[in-house]
């Protein structure tokens, strides 16, 4: 891709529950929807318009992406089995607050210790970076496209573009923004970071 728009889905029912969604189904809250909303009046202020739409399966960024891409007359989204949510394992569904009381050994590490969910039985940071990789690789060469996914896939996307540690400090909130551009400096390619920014607290 040419330019890429790294957008994290609204606040979903999981979310406003507090718990560990993992794979689970949950649709957006209402103010999830609100959320999506924001980000495409801001996109349409900045001028964003990508030639193609992708998400996560998993209805929370589906939604989201139609919300957009509706408001915004885009093209519909392709869901993509790459940008899914990591696997939590046995902390599925499960609240995160039990989560650090159970397994406060796991909960209470160091960042730079962290290695995803394995331990729990589900994906590791790696897994997931290489996941996300592929489906980076897959998308429409020299095009923009508008990605709808999730904290962790963010996350994975920066790590395999920029090269940041998975557990760098960002603060992902719902609907934060991203806009990556691939800019040719000499012989180099290199991938440009323009604009982070939350929908919601967005000004002109």
């Amino acid at each position: 891709m040419r330019e890429l728009v790294v957008v994290r889905h609204g606040e979903s029912e999981g979310n406003a529950r507090g718990l560990a969604q993992g794979r689970l189904p949950y649709p957006l809250t209402e103010r999830g929807r609100a959320q999506a909303l924001r980000v495409a009046q801001v996109m349409r202020a900045l001028d964003w318009r990508p030639a193609h739409v992708r998400s996560s399966p998993l209805p929370r960024c589906r939604e989201t992406a139609e919300i957009i891409a509706t408001e915004l007359r885009l093209t519909p989204p392709v869901p993509d089995q790459a940008f899914t949510e990591i696997d939590c394992g046995r902390a599925t569904g499960r609240s995160f607050a039990e989560l650090e009381r159970e397994h406060p050994e796991f909960f209470h590490r160091p960042a730079s210790e962290w290695l995803g969910f394995q331990e729990l039985g589900g994906e590791s940071d790696q897994q997931l970076v290489d996941r996300v990789a592929a489906g980076l690789d897959r998308l429409p060469a020299d095009a923009s496209v508008l990605l709808v996914t999730h904290g962790a896939v963010f996350k994975g996307v920066l790590a395999h573009l920029v090269g940041l540690h998975t557990q760098f400090f960002l603060e992902l909130r719902h609907t934060t923004c991203l806009r990556l551009e691939r800019r040719r400096i000499g012989t180099s390619e290199v991938v440009a970071w323009t604009h982070f920014f939350h929908a919601e607290e967005w000004s002109a």
